[in-house]
């Protein structure tokens, strides 16, 4: 398996991302990239707006609690992230 410097930044088993596009990064490709080991992302507009990424978190929450049995936390992973990212480039 390969491990990078990202994997180990993002706390994800391989390097894989996929594009966070308005409106086809859904809740689903994320919760299926996460689930392969990678950073899922869902794209953060929409013209359906905040009740469309609403219902897109719900399906990726939903969908990764169903398939494994992993941690949810994601306010703790962003302020993890945050602070690496400040320490990275104000450094």
């Amino acid at each position: 398996m390969i491990i990078t410097p990202l994997c180990t930044l993002l706390g994800i088993e391989r390097p894989i991302l996929n594009a966070s596009m308005a409106g086809t990064a859904t809740g689903e490709l994320a919760a299926a990239v996460s689930e392969a080991g990678g950073f899922g992302m869902i794209g953060g507009t929409n013209p359906d707006g905040a009740s469309w990424l609403r219902e897109q978190i719900r399906i990726r929450v939903e969908s990764v609690v169903d398939r494994r049995d992993r941690t949810l936390d994601f306010a703790d992973r962003a302020s993890e992230l945050l602070n690496d990212l400040r320490t990275l480039y104000l450094a």
